[in-house]
């Protein structure tokens, strides 16, 4: 076994000797240099490809964004429309049809949508007086009577 451990022995440091004597230390590092820069230049196409895809994704998101907040905006007011139609709110009906477009019909709706929120505000406002209105009557008759003619004992 002796004498195979030693032939590979010689045989490695013959070849790590041809090595040794090939390598230049300065194409070494021109090579490495020239790798290197390649490498940056991959390196930068992939963040343009990169910053473009964020560009494009951030303005479908934002054209998305509108998008869903029209449609949000028509189902409200195909609801509105659906809850006058079922109550026979004429004036409202009346007033999109007669509309000469759909945006004039929007218009007119939102129209009758501020009316209608400001009625709801209203509303909750009666009916906090009226349940306030009923605590104090509560409170009144709650309250014993006492005769004012009658002497303090």
């Amino acid at each position: 076994m002796g004498i195979f451990q030693r032939l590979g022995t010689l045989i490695k440091s013959n070849i790590n000797d041809l090595i040794s004597k090939a390598e230049d230390p300065e194409k070494m590092l021109s090579q490495v240099l020239v790798e290197m820069k390649n490498q940056l230049v991959e390196a930068k196409k992939q963040v343009a490809v990169a910053i473009g895809d964020e560009k494009r994704l951030k303005k479908q998101w934002e054209d998305q964004g509108v998008q869903a907040k029209e449609w949000e905006r028509k189902a409200m007011l195909a609801e509105r429309l659906r809850v006058a139609y079922s109550t026979g709110e004429q004036s409202l009906i009346e007033t999109v049809l007669s509309s000469d477009s759909f945006a004039d019909a929007i218009a007119d709706i939102g129209y009758f949508l501020d009316i209608g929120d400001q009625d709801k505000a209203l509303a909750k406002q009666v009916e906090a007086e009226l349940q306030r209105a009923k605590r104090a009557a509560e409170t009144e008759a709650a309250t014993p009577l006492t005769d004012p003619d009658a002497a303090p004992s």
